[in-house]
């Protein structure tokens, strides 16, 4: 009789890897209509405006936006819950860890400390960010975006996650090309 196979961590694997995957590209495009901005404050506006339904529906719905913060963060959670079965949980498992480090030096594995190190922030200030694009979704535009940047001193936070979600998901998205053997072909 053979024996039988848990199939549940590969399982978990591939919605972890599938949940990053979605926040990548999410967190890319967000990247390019954030940067409407550049092509002026109208720009920036209509994009707003757009994701709150008003080309659609003839005026703005932030509640949409709204809905999209919370599929954000759930997703953004799940990805989260199921990236923490890889984290060292005891004092040994982060030892070995770091004899490994130390002793091979090996490029993909500092990544995947990095990585760790980049979630873990993020965990906290990506939550913030989607706490208040959920509750004041109506602030999203040229001038109550840069409001709540700079008079509301929110920059330091926007700065640190800026750099920390662009590593966390450049590195999770080299991570998942490997992991599915895209650069052995």
């Amino acid at each position: 009789m053979a024996a039988s196979v848990n199939r549940w961590p590969a399982r978990l694997d591939v919605i972890q890897g599938v949940s990053g995957l979605l926040l990548v590209l999410f967190m890319w495009a967000h990247m390019g209509f954030v940067s409407s901005i550049l092509l002026g404050k109208d720009a920036m506006y209509f994009v707003a405006r757009m994701f709150e339904g008003e080309p659609i529906f003839g005026k703005p719905y932030p509640l949409l936006v709204t809905m999209v913060a919370a599929v954000v963060f759930i997703l953004f959670v799940v990805h989260a819950l199921l990236a923490l079965r890889k984290f060292p949980n005891s004092y040994r498992q982060y030892r070995a860890l770091h004899r490994h480090l130390g002793w091979f030096r090996h490029p993909d594995t500092v990544l995947w400390v990095l990585q760790v190190v980049t979630g873990f922030a993020l965990f906290f200030l990506a939550s913030v960010h989607l706490y208040q694009m959920a509750f004041h979704p109506a602030d999203i535009g040229p001038y109550a975006s840069a409001d709540r940047v700079w008079t509301g001193r929110m920059w330091p936070l926007y700065l640190v996650m800026l750099f920390a979600v662009e590593l966390h998901g450049g590195i999770g998205f080299y991570r998942l090309l490997l992991k599915w053997g895209v650069f052995s072909r």
